[in-house]
């Protein structure tokens, strides 16, 4: 007979070998007993259970959520150009980052200098938003490609060029020209 600690190990690794196909039939079990499901939430509601774990378990959970939130943009991290497009398609913004994950969500949030509230979004008749990966050295290769693609869409919500003057030589604006001009842009679904 095998000790109660030998068991609890041999179930964890039977759960962890067998993980999938459990959780597989949980959602099926949890789809066909819908109001069973609701009393156990409801039971665990009143009990006290969500707030007893979040509590004993606060900075855990907060540490995780910064680790993860942390983890989740790094992946994001690429110099990248976008466009705001309307339904006409028309481009009425265009810009650069080098997270385009944090960035729209800025500016979908009204939280950057374009203040795209939901009202301002509607009005405007904007469709969605565009973006490009670009393979360029830095900032400044990055920003002088927007410049050019505003200078080409001529959109009506930039005010400004975001770089004027620049350590790129000539040769090397001549490249990012005819790399601009290559460009293919993606539909943001993400």
């Amino acid at each position: 007979m095998k000790s109660k600690e030998e068991m609890k190990i041999y179930r964890h690794n039977y759960y962890i070998k067998h993980k999938d196909i459990e959780q597989a039939q949980m959602k099926v079990w949890q789809a066909n007993n819908p109001e069973k499901v609701r009393q156990i939430k409801e039971q665990l509601k009143e009990d006290g259970y969500y707030k007893n774990y979040y509590d004993a378990n606060k900075e855990e959970i907060i540490a995780y959520n910064i680790n993860y939130r942390k983890n989740f943009y790094k992946q994001f991290e690429r110099h990248v150009v976008y466009l705001l497009v309307n339904k006409s398609m028309k481009v009425l913004y265009t810009g650069s980052s080098f997270n385009i994950r944090r960035r729209l969500e800025n500016h979908i949030g009204g939280w950057s200098h374009l203040e795209l509230t939901k009202e301002k979004w509607n009005a405007l008749e904007c469709n969605y938003f565009q973006y490009c990966y670009l393979d360029v050295g830095d900032n400044n290769e990055r920003l002088y490609i927007e410049s050019l693609l505003i200078n080409k869409f001529e959109p009506v919500l930039n005010s400004y060029e975001p770089i004027k003057n620049n350590n790129i030589t000539e040769a090397r604006k001549a490249e990012l020209k005819e790399y601009a001009d290559t460009l293919i842009f993606k539909v943001w679904d993400k």
